[in-house]
């Protein structure tokens, strides 16, 4: 690509016919369609030019996508790289932690349950400020800053390791977290920006589900063998080196990603306070959803978090149950969290068979179903008497997860006008990563406080997903989010079709 080429949100892959009604939306939007109209072939010029070339979208595999594109193989693999790493610091705190805490296992299970509570907390803290960093500023510079930044926070754990402190692990995990939610906004809606159709999309967000399952799977199946053979220091050093790999390949990418003129004119305004723009924004995106049809939406990621919040704080106690001896723990904790990878893995591609961003309603439903199969997950985990039975089934769990994950980014995508989406991807994050903080929680609490087995909160949690595939089910079945949608696509075909007649008579 090009050094010099510039790709603008406003100049997103989206025709102008996908958009939602008008009525859902300010009455600034309509001269953002105007302008999207007249740029049309404009658009299609600039984000062609980043392609290899041309292949019709439906008939592209995620082989060809990815060879053809190379914006988006850089970003893939800088996705890779700094996921690996991660996960290599998490399994790598969670064990230093435990070894901190020698063979108090109460002790263990609410210390891991702080950890996920403070890793999730900045998301609901920061990522307001994300959402407007995303609509505001050029995307791949703000997470190239970001990767700079947070390669220096790894090296913090060693700190943590040498005071053999778990009150500085907190304090890292949570500076680490911090720069990741103000990442994430400008991360995930950079990803429709390099792509040119809704085909390419939907096989866009399922890869980046499918890096992210991979690197379940391998990053924390290697970082349990690496912080039990090789220690946990190797864990954090690999980590900081990743994100410096992950900064390079965003950087040549290349190019200038900015947001739409209308968001770089209103943010030039002079204003006393970048807070007041702050403000001002992220309350704009929340009337945006209270007056759009598919605002309820925003809320079905965060009931997925709910349910799958718990997970974390299992695997630990399960990988435990009827373990001596600390290195097998962490090597069980590693093919646990592989199996979570797994699940992940396949899930996504099976549920992409069976969706179409052209019907929003298999997306909707495929939602449901994946609660379905969370519930069916938890069942298996609680009644399961093996470890490679918790195993079958942690990776159920995480198939409809990630299913529901996916699924549901898609039809915000989707729905979402292009000015609006790095703030509605914000807030669809902090509300997801707070409910997963509540249920690390009460998964905690339950075990501590009042003695239920991993097992027993396993079941607790297929109760919750059962309820949520009922209420969700319920939703669809009314005909609401994308059921509306197709319903006023059909009433416009209906009209168009009408002026037709009318114009042939």
């Amino acid at each position: 690509m090009s050094g010099t080429t510039s790709v603008y949100l406003s100049s997103n892959y989206r025709s102008i016919s996908n958009l939602p009604p008008s009525d859902t939306f300010p009455e600034t939007v309509g001269m953002e369609i105007n302008r999207g109209q007249e740029n049309e072939m404009e658009r299609k010029a600039q984000v062609s030019s980043i392609c290899d070339s041309t292949i019709h979208a439906e008939d592209e595999s995620y082989w060809v996508l990815l060879r053809t594109n190379r914006p988006l193989r850089l970003y893939m693999a800088s996705y890779i790289v700094s996921h690996f790493g991660e996960w290599f610091t998490y399994v790598a705190s969670i064990s230093l932690i435990e070894n901190l805490l020698g063979e108090d296992a109460g002790s263990k299970r609410s210390a891991i349950s702080v950890l996920v509570v403070v890793s999730l907390i900045p998301y609901v803290i920061w990522s307001p400020i994300g959402g407007c960093f995303a609509d505001s500023k050029d995307r791949r510079i703000v997470m190239i800053g970001l990767d700079c930044l947070s390669a220096l926070v790894p090296l913090l754990y060693l700190v943590a390791y040498h005071a053999q402190s778990i009150v500085i692990v907190y304090m890292v995990a949570f500076c680490q977290h911090s720069i990741a939610s103000i990442y994430e906004p400008s991360r995930a809606s950079f990803v429709p920006l390099l792509v040119t159709n809704e085909a390419s999309l939907k096989k866009a967000v399922t890869l980046s589900g499918i890096v992210w399952s991979t690197m379940t799977a391998i990053g924390s199946s290697l970082g349990g063998f690496t912080s039990a053979f090789l220690g946990v220091e190797a864990c954090f050093l690999l980590d900081c080196v990743t994100y410096i790999g992950s900064a390079y390949l965003l950087w040549k990418i290349g190019g200038t990603w900015k947001v739409s003129p209308e968001t770089e004119e209103a943010n030039n305004i002079d204003t006393s306070s970048i807070w007041y723009k702050i403000v001002t924004m992220n309350v704009d995106s929340i009337n945006y959803l209270r007056t759009s049809f598919f605002g309820p939406l925003v809320f079905m990621k965060g009931c997925d978090a709910l349910v799958y919040g718990a997970s974390d704080i299992l695997n630990v106690a399960l990988s435990d149950q009827g373990i001596e001896q600390e290195d097998q723990n962490n090597a069980r904790m590693g093919m646990l969290f592989g199996c979570v990878g797994i699940g992940s893995f396949l899930g996504p591609i099976f549920a992409n068979n069976m969706t179409d961003m052209k019907n929003p309603n298999s997306l909707q439903l495929a939602c449901v179903w994946a609660f379905g199969l969370l519930g069916v997950g938890y069942l298996g985990i609680g009644i399961s008497d093996s470890f490679i039975g918790v195993c079958f089934f942690s990776a159920i769990r995480a198939a409809g997860s990630d299913i529901a994950w996916i699924n549901s980014e898609l039809l915000l995508q989707k729905f979402t006008k292009p000015g609006m989406l790095g703030r509605v991807v914000a807030l669809d994050y902090a509300i997801a990563e707070f409910s997963e903080g509540a249920t690390a929680v009460l998964a905690g609490v339950l075990q501590d406080k009042y003695g239920m087995s991993p097992q027993a909160v396993a079941l607790v949690m297929a109760a919750i997903a059962a309820f949520f595939c009922v209420v969700w089910l319920t939703y669809h079945v009314c005909g609401r989010g994308a059921g509306y949608y197709l319903a006023r696509e059909k009433e416009k075909e209906c009209s168009r079709n009408e002026e037709k007649d009318k114009l042939l008579s």
